[in-house]
């Protein structure tokens, strides 16, 4: 909710809302209520004087060694009472942060604190002021800086009591006196603080990986993936060192992956990117998320989402690649078996009919006989030229 820092509008605006407080809820009031009155003012917002900014916003952006102004708005809303002993406290972050976010409290005796504008039920603007700044920082606070503008005053009047300021950031707070109900009484507190940045450490980045089938509702690692299986990967990036890991990128090589899936989204603006020549086959694809700064003991994490081939590649394997697995690692290895497709069965083949053998043919007769006589009958021949020379003798 924005508000020109203008304090001669501001309480020009009281007068004519004066009379309505007086008639709705003076004569009927039975205790204290701050800031419920509709015109009330967020309780709690800034502006940068660094950059000489007139508007009170919350929340509010700044750079390392600006200075931010903070202005805690009160109004006893109940005409004719009066509140006693209103204090005013204001809680700074004493870490280093990027989102530092301060808190206030408005209350007096018998009345239960605020910490918001509330009208209708609804609180106004932001609760609490936050600071947004470019690098993670700690809040100083500017001394002696506070400030108070009771009654309309254009002008800052010195603290009641004696009172430093200091006792603003107290559990006590910074004792206002007693305040009368009415517009015309509302009023501001203000102070300063400078924001500082942290001397840095060295950061230390530890990584690890996940992956979760969500076809089949289990850690992908604990059953094969089929095709057409949807799985979700988890890159989990801590800083656990001392100091701010500034423009970090945060990056996962999938090329191996990606012989059996491929890339169906990717989480918080992070695009596929060819790496060819990287020497590790891996991290020739590569997921890439945009530049991110990781505050000491911040965790970042990122997705992206994956999905199974089908038909399953039955492409021969060629080293790690087609291996039936899918390998990744982010800190840990994180490795996705493929379910292997099912060669279907080759047929029978059908026998080639064998002819029946040729049988070999008889030994012939008739001619032959005739050579079988004529060697019998030359052996009788010798036999009896033998016998007729023995006998001759």
């Amino acid at each position: 909710m924005k508000k020109m820092f203008n304090l001669k509008f501001i309480f020009g605006m009281v007068a004519l809302l004066g009379l309505v407080s007086s008639m709705t809820m003076g004569a009927k009031a039975t205790s204290i209520v701050f800031n419920q009155l509709p015109g009330d003012y967020e309780m709690f917002q800034g502006r940068n004087i660094t950059t000489d900014q007139t508007t009170l916003i919350d929340p509010v952006s700044a750079h390392v060694n600006d200075t931010i102004e903070g202005v805690i708005y009160y109004h006893n809303n109940i005409s004719g009472s009066t509140a006693n002993n209103v204090k005013v406290a204001v809680t700074v972050p004493t870490t280093a942060s990027d989102t530092q976010k301060l808190g206030a409290s408005l209350w007096a005796d018998g009345v239960t604190p605020i910490t918001d504008t509330v009208i209708d039920g609804h609180v106004i603007g932001l609760s609490g002021l936050t600071i947004k700044s470019n690098v993670p920082v700690t809040l100083e606070v500017v001394p002696s800086s506070v400030r108070w503008f009771p009654e309309r005053s254009q002008t800052a009047v010195a603290l009641p009591n004696g009172q430093n300021g200091s006792e603003l950031f107290s559990q006590n707070g910074l004792n206002l006196g007693n305040i009368q109900g009415c517009w015309e009484f509302a009023g501001f507190v203000m102070f300063r603080v400078n924001l500082k940045e942290i001397p840095q450490g060295t950061p230390v980045i530890q990584k690890s990986k996940s992956a979760f089938n969500d076809t089949q509702h289990v850690d992908a690692r604990a059953a094969n993936a089929k095709a057409d299986d949807s799985i979700t990967y988890t890159l989990v990036t801590k800083n656990t060192g001392t100091g701010v890991a500034k423009d970090y990128v945060i990056v996962d090589g999938i090329n191996d992956i990606l012989d059996y899936a491929d890339v169906v989204s990717i989480s918080n603006g992070g695009v596929k990117v060819n790496n060819s020549a990287a020497a590790n086959r891996d991290d020739q694809v590569l997921i890439q998320y945009p530049v991110v700064n990781i505050g000491i003991n911040e965790t970042v994490t990122r997705t992206f989402v994956v999905k199974i081939k089908n038909p399953v590649p039955t492409t021969a394997q060629n080293g790690t690649a087609y291996d039936f697995v899918m390998f990744n690692i982010y800190g840990n290895n994180v490795s996705i078996n493929i379910d292997k497709p099912t060669t279907p069965p080759s047929p029978t083949p059908t026998p080639t009919p064998v002819p029946a053998p040729t049988p070999n043919p008889l030994p012939a007769t008739g001619v032959n006989s005739f050579g079988f006589v004529g060697l019998f009958g030359g052996t009788l021949y010798a036999i009896g030229r033998k016998l007729k020379s023995l006998r001759s003798n």
